[in-house]
């Protein structure tokens, strides 16, 4: 893997993301894939599982804005630092946001076999 094709992956999952579309999803990841949320929770094994997952915790209209900075690449890894911010419906106050990092391993198709993201999220700031 290079830079070029994990900026394709991730503009990828950013959209199959916005869309919350399950074909999206399933091009994204291998058959055997696994998709850890936290580095200590279960994962999601396998393409199928992933999808429903995905798609059943993806929230309908779903306002977010994703954007990322590719820290590193070799051989078929490559570790990111992304930002999500979530917001309210007219996209006019920042609801949640959070600053992740993944680690992303893909095939040789271009396709994930392995997916696991830490995350923070910022604290709220009083009123």
């Amino acid at each position: 893997m290079d830079r070029q094709k994990f900026d394709t992956w991730l503009e990828g999952y950013r959209d199959a993301w916005q869309n919350n579309d399950r074909d999206q999803v399933a091009a994204l990841f291998a058959e055997d894939a696994r998709y850890c949320t936290s580095p200590f929770d279960e994962p999601w094994v396998g393409r199928e599982a992933i999808v429903d997952s995905w798609t059943e915790e993806t929230g309908e209209d779903e306002q977010f804005e994703l954007r990322w900075e590719i820290l590193g690449v070799e051989g078929d890894r490559g570790i990111v630092r992304c930002w999500i911010t979530y917001w309210d419906a007219e996209r006019s106050e920042p609801q949640e946001e959070f600053s992740t990092i993944w680690l992303v391993e893909l095939d040789g198709e271009g396709r994930c076999r392995e997916f696991t993201e830490w995350y923070m999220e910022r604290p709220k700031l009083p009123l």
